[in-house]
């Protein structure tokens, strides 16, 4: 997978659709394992495509590559940093 930061508007999206199923205090509390199966598991086929798209990932991949893939560029990204961002800009109210 090619590194892809995000801009501002990917990374508030993705925020938001991590805030629709988590909370900023629930993810501090749970692996990273725990999280990529709760996270996936709770998302709409939509909702996988838009995270697949926002992080640039290639879906020629098999499925646990993209999970990895996904989870990596989550990382990279700053995670928590911006799921706080997107809580302090009062996007999350």
């Amino acid at each position: 997978m090619k590194d892809k930061i995000l801009n501002f508007p990917e990374a508030m999206k993705l925020a938001q659709l991590i805030l629709r199923h988590f909370n900023t205090v629930s993810l501090k509390e749970i692996t990273g394992e725990q999280f990529v199966g709760r996270f996936f598991s709770a998302l709409s086929d939509d909702e996988i495509q838009g995270v697949i798209d926002i992080l640039g990932v290639d879906i020629k991949n098999d499925p646990e590559t993209i999970t990895t893939d996904c989870i990596n560029g989550m990382i990279k990204n700053n995670l928590f940093e911006m799921l706080e961002a997107y809580n302090h800009l009062g996007f999350n109210k």
